[in-house]
């Protein structure tokens, strides 16, 4: 599997892969929430489609499944078009290839009321 950041370059696969997911979902959740969705009350989940090639840059960032909402489709498509390159590429058999990452994307407006601190 390809690593996501030189941070991520453990001895064992099992920390990489963990520590790269970890890395990705810190990504997605620095996407901002559209303004439009907001107002409008939108929430829902995207999965979006990317490759990770032999050099570890991104290509082919896809819609996979919509939620229904076009301005949150295009704002998970937008984001991720923009993530760093991967800092090593996926191996197989000791070369690179190329690796397809599946990525649900969930946009979730907190509805709870905040409960209000008593005074004593």
């Amino acid at each position: 599997m390809p690593i996501f950041s030189k941070k991520c370059d453990f001895r064992t696969s099992d920390r990489m892969n963990q520590c790269t997911m970890l890395e990705i979902q810190s990504y997605i959740g620095k996407a901002p929430y559209p303004i439009e969705a907001i107002t409008n009350n939108q929430s829902g989940k995207v999965y979006i489609s990317l490759i990770v090639e032999k050099n570890g840059s991104i290509d082919k960032v896809k819609l996979l499944r919509s939620c229904d909402f076009k301005v949150l489709d295009e704002n998970s498509i937008s984001h991720l078009k923009n993530i760093p390159s991967f800092y090593k590429p996926g191996y197989k058999f000791n070369k690179p290839v190329r690796i397809v990452y599946n990525i649900p994307i969930v946009f979730k407006l907190d509805t709870k009321p905040k409960k209000r601190k008593s005074k004593r």
